[in-house]
């Protein structure tokens, strides 16, 4: 059995033992370390040792105080860092918790939004389009860095949800009464959970139909799963089944208890989920450089990588929306109106998701008022009077009618020149008539003074 597994990223290192005891744990590091520093010298090279950070790990539930035990290098004492250690960008706590490593991410996705939402502020600066692609561009890569492998707790999804849904509000204009699923669609952003597990299963399909040679996460998947070649790097996989110390052994990647509370080592959790993707277990090659593949392995390859993608849009397709919402998310594309400037564009998604300035929409600051036309006072007014308002009828001149077709399915929201077109017609038309704008000049209600300055 292998004690001491080593592996690196251009000039970071690290070193892992595991043994009974933490005053062993020193002492392996300590042998390992010099003869690394050893080798270094032969070529030149030196480590600083004032960056060297030194970990005890514990299991999540341990009790009792932490080990203290140093590790000595050429002389220079290093001793524990605390519970949290940084690592390419990860935070690593001694107990295994993410909720330390998410929280700062989080920090740094609202420094990051606290910066960027500045150029497009809801009547001026870049289009939704343009917010919206700046939100998956920078916000959720920052949001989200190291949830391939490391699982977020409730509680933190919940606190990254509650970003993204300000993100969402600050893409379309939208009122922050609007109702939180009708606004990922409007916003076309994703819930977060979606977003993770699309992660994960991208991930895991990425490792396990990579060559073992090339990657070494790919060679510490366990040895019973069937990649297309059989080599591995030797690690410590086993000790979590052998050395338990009388604990709950870790679940198998081929389990299919659903019952018991046992949880997977993180490479077959990689396994699990890639077996989710290839049910008869024939794991295709990625088309890469450094491997030639067969036609059949690359169109396998491909069409896993899409079902992914349409099984997590279905899911967000099939999610619990409003009775009175009836527009669905689009696959891997925004609403056309999204391209047009930032407060023209945001008059439709308000209107759409009934949490706007029309008579219909009420909020529980405006439940009593009047809900009819102010134009006509024959019907209420929603997205759906207003196009065909007979008060509005010689505004309409001119306009095809098939650019007042705002049903769900309709041409109008859909992408490409025609539906560009019938969308900037309708949009023509609710600016010209002054429709969803505010009742007083200067007052806007569900919006904080803070989106209103520039």
């Amino acid at each position: 059995m292998r004690e001491v597994f080593t592996s690196s990223y251009v000039d970071d290192f690290q070193i892992k033992v595991p043994s009974n005891t933490w005053e062993r744990n020193a002492r392996l590091l300590e042998d390992q370390t010099n003869m690394i520093v050893a080798r270094a010298q032969g070529l030149g090279l030196s480590f600083s040792i004032a960056k060297t950070e030194l970990m005890h790990w514990r299991k999540r539930r341990e009790g009792g105080p932490r080990s203290d035990s140093a590790v000595k290098i050429q002389g220079h004492t290093v001793e524990p860092a605390g519970t949290l250690v940084r690592w390419l960008g990860y935070w690593l706590s001694d107990n295994g918790e993410t909720t330390p490593h998410f929280n700062k991410r989080l920090s740094l996705a609202q420094a990051a939004f606290w910066r960027i939402q500045r150029l497009s502020m809801p009547g001026k600066g870049l289009s939704p389009y343009g917010a919206r692609r700046l939100a998956k561009g920078i916000l959720l890569p920052t949001l989200l860095y190291g949830a391939e492998v490391l699982v977020p707790s409730r509680t933190m999804m919940g606190k990254m949800q509650k970003f993204w849904n300000r993100v969402a509000r600050w893409v379309t204009n939208a009122f922050y009464s609007t109702n939180v699923t009708v606004l990922s669609v409007e916003a076309c952003l994703a819930p977060i959970d979606l977003h993770v597990e699309q992660m994960k299963t991208m991930t895991a399909i990425r490792l396990v139909t990579a060559a073992p040679e090339n990657k070494v996460a790919t060679a510490m998947l366990p040895i019973t799963f069937p990649t297309k070649e059989d080599f591995r790097v030797v690690t410590n996989r086993r000790l979590a089944f052998d050395e338990n110390m009388g604990g709950m052994r870790p679940k198998t990647w081929s389990s299919v208890a659903t019952t018991t509370q046992q949880s997977r080592l993180p490479m077959d959790e990689v396994a699990a989920t890639a077996v989710t993707v290839f049910p008869d277990l024939k794991i295709p090659v990625k088309p890469s450089r450094l491997a030639q593949v067969t036609p059949e392995d690359a169109e396998s390859y491909v069409k896993a990588k899409e079902g992914v993608r349409k099984r997590i849009w279905k899911k967000w397709v099939d999610w619990d929306y409003p009775p009175y919402y009836e527009y669905r998310p689009i696959f891997r594309d925004c609403w056309n109106f999204m391209t047009l400037a930032k407060f023209q564009a945001g008059r439709i998604p308000q209107m759409r998701a009934h949490k706007s300035y029309l008579n219909a929409h009420t909020d529980w600051s405006n439940q009593d008022r009047d809900v009819t036309c102010g134009r006509c006072g024959t019907e209420p007014e929603t997205l759906e009077h207003v196009v065909k308002c007979p008060a509005l009828s010689s505004a309409r001149w001119g306009y095809p009618p098939d650019d007042f077709d705002v049903a769900p399915a309709s041409e109008t929201w859909k992408r490409g020149k025609k539906g560009l077109a019938r969308v900037k017609g309708l949009v023509s038309y609710v600016i010209g008539n002054r429709i969803n704008f505010p009742v007083r000049g200067g007052f806007f209600p569900f919006t904080r003074n803070a989106d209103l300055a520039s």
